[in-house]
């Protein structure tokens, strides 16, 4: 989380010759959290200000979040009013989240949604949430729904038009040392799975339709755990959730919530990481 750098106030999306028609990058790092691209065409290796550069177009403000794509559409956060290199007031009730689309060739602006804070909010100026502000998370697509989690302000579905669909609180608190809140949501089947670590040490499993708590699970475990979980598909084609804590590794079952299993994993005290899946193999980061 602390190696984000959030003084980025374009969104630079890099396109080869052409982006397979058929790839969706629908979450954090792709493809299950994979960071692999599943296209066969040609993917650039370098960028500059002329090269490998499609097109270039100003955000609201900052974010540390990635940009999702379906089809001809790109999702990314940001915010604005407060922490930014332009506040000068610092006052917090200024404090914007912002959900923008944008079209995937042509870079235009397709529409924007502005959420306000809800507070109290964690302080830019008193906490480690300056190494990367208020829009860490990235979103997530079904294809037909984008979801957004804003920490303390809570989860927000959206349609691809930019319509409100409903949304839902996940916690008010804050993490020991206050750096903030970054994990991104993920989706299994019917459920959003949004990873609430410093908002309420918990991990909810809502409808994606409705926002309905499916079931949710706290533990003072998920302190200090800043990564997005992925889904591991084992024999007889059953899933587990699978993420990375302090010191250990976590499986649940993704549809109940329960917590099947523990290993120890890393010596760290914190867990900023996302774990990587291959197949059948997991992959954790300390």
């Amino acid at each position: 989380m602390l190696c984000f750098a959030i003084a980025v106030t374009f969104l630079l999306f890099t396109l080869g010759e052409q982006v397979a028609a058929d790839e969706s990058w629908m979450r954090f790092r792709g493809p299950n959290g994979s960071g692999a691209s599943e296209s066969e065409a040609p993917l650039p290796v370098e960028w500059s200000e002329e090269l490998n550069l499609a097109w270039k177009n100003a955000l609201p403000g900052p974010g540390a979040s990635s940009p999702i794509v379906v089809g001809s559409r790109v999702w990314v956060t940001c915010y604005s009013g407060y922490g930014t290199p332009e506040d000068t007031e610092r006052d917090i009730r200024q404090l914007k989240r912002h959900l923008c689309c944008y079209d995937l060739t042509s870079g235009s602006l397709q529409w924007q949604q502005a959420v306000a804070a809800t507070l109290p909010e964690d302080s830019y100026y008193d906490s480690g949430v300056s190494s990367h502000g208020y829009a860490s998370h990235t979103p997530v697509t079904d294809g037909e729904r984008v979801y957004a989690f804003f920490g303390k302000t809570g989860v927000i579905a959206f349609d691809i038009w930019g319509e409100k669909l409903w949304s839902r609180k996940v916690g008010s608190g804050s993490d020991p040392p206050k750096w903030g809140s970054s994990s991104s949501p993920i989706l299994h089947r019917d459920l959003l799975i949004v990873t609430a670590a410093a908002e309420s040490q918990s991990l909810f499993g809502l409808h994606k339709l409705t926002g309905e708590v499916v079931w949710k699970y706290q533990s003072s475990g998920l302190d200090g755990m800043w990564g997005t979980p992925a889904i591991v598909s084992i024999d007889g084609g059953h899933s587990v959730l699978v993420m990375m804590v302090a010191g250990e590794l976590w499986g649940f079952d993704p549809a109940t919530g329960e917590r099947l299993w523990t290993q120890k994993a890393t010596e760290s005290r914190q867990a900023y990481a996302s774990v990587v899946c291959d197949v059948h193999r997991l992959f954790a980061f300390s």
